[in-house]
């Protein structure tokens, strides 16, 4: 029963990486208007 929700919890955070750096992606080109909003 524990080593279970410990596989989930693993499962969960190696899924928050890998899908971290599209969402960052996705933020930054929204957040870039017209003016140069701090997208360096």
């Amino acid at each position: 029963m524990i080593q279970n929700i410990i596989v989930y919890i693993l499962v969960v955070v190696a899924v928050i990486i890998l899908f971290k750096p599209l969402f960052i992606k996705k933020k930054s080109k929204k957040n870039c208007g017209g003016d140069d909003c701090g997208c360096h």
